[in-house]
């Protein structure tokens, strides 16, 4: 089990409902509606996240830098933070609540990664996610990891990684209606958004490659489609 990962979880988590609480609390006196007010976010949808990790020594691999699995663990902490600043994940746990149902939920439903500079041991880096476009099913974020501008005084900066991902809704309503990104932003409080009419360009190549690759195996376990 990976402890540190839950410590880490459960330090995000508990720092971001402290700040939901204190929001509530103010909404809810300039509010009045027979409605109660249950989630609100404390960032708006374009708001960047941003967290800091360092290269462990459980984190290398043989070459003594960070091994290409630990970047997928650390952009989790990426996507979380920003799920929780904006709100998105409370309006998971209030449609739970809701809907009287577990099974509702962002999963990642896909992702892209490409590394550009290896993290060495001890060095510091920085994350940084944004929310750049949805569809009726998936949230799509930018992430970009950076080394730590105080340990590396350079200009431009030091891009390590860019990721493509997505995180799917899952679940449904009690009356059998598919869990939407729209239905948790208008839990948000935001009523008249729309899906964007634009996505950026390798959004929209991302969204093609997440259709396109759907590799065959047949029996004797062997992938047998053509890339």
């Amino acid at each position: 089990m990976d402890v540190m990962y839950f410590i880490r979880t459960v330090l995000l988590l508990k720092s971001a409902r402290k700040q939901q609480l204190l929001r509530l609390k103010e909404v809810r006196k300039l509010v009045s509606s027979d409605e109660p007010v249950l989630v609100v976010p404390n960032q708006p949808l374009d708001h960047q996240s941003h967290v800091r990790g360092r290269c462990w020594p459980i984190d290398i691999d043989f070459n003594l830098h960070m091994n290409n699995g630990r970047y997928l663990r650390e952009a989790d902490f990426g996507r979380f933070k920003l799920t929780l600043s904006t709100g998105l994940w409370f309006a998971i746990v209030e449609r739970r609540k809701r809907e009287q149902s577990q099974n509702i939920n962002l999963v990642l439903g896909g992702i892209d990664i490409k590394y550009k500079r290896s993290i060495g041991l001890w060095e510091t880096f920085d994350i940084y996610t944004r929310l750049s476009y949805w569809d009726d099913r998936s949230f799509y974020f930018e992430q970009v990891f950076v080394l730590d501008e105080k340990q590396k005084n350079k200009e431009p900066k030091i891009i390590c990684c860019t990721i493509l991902s997505k995180l799917t809704t899952v679940g449904q309503t009690r009356d059998g209606e598919k869990l939407s990104p729209l239905m948790l932003l208008k839990d948000l409080g935001y009523k008249t958004l729309k899906i964007p009419e634009h996505e950026s360009k390798h959004i929209e190549l991302f969204r093609l490659n997440q259709r396109a690759f759907k590799p065959i195996v047949n029996k004797q376990g062997q992938i047998v489609s053509k890339l």
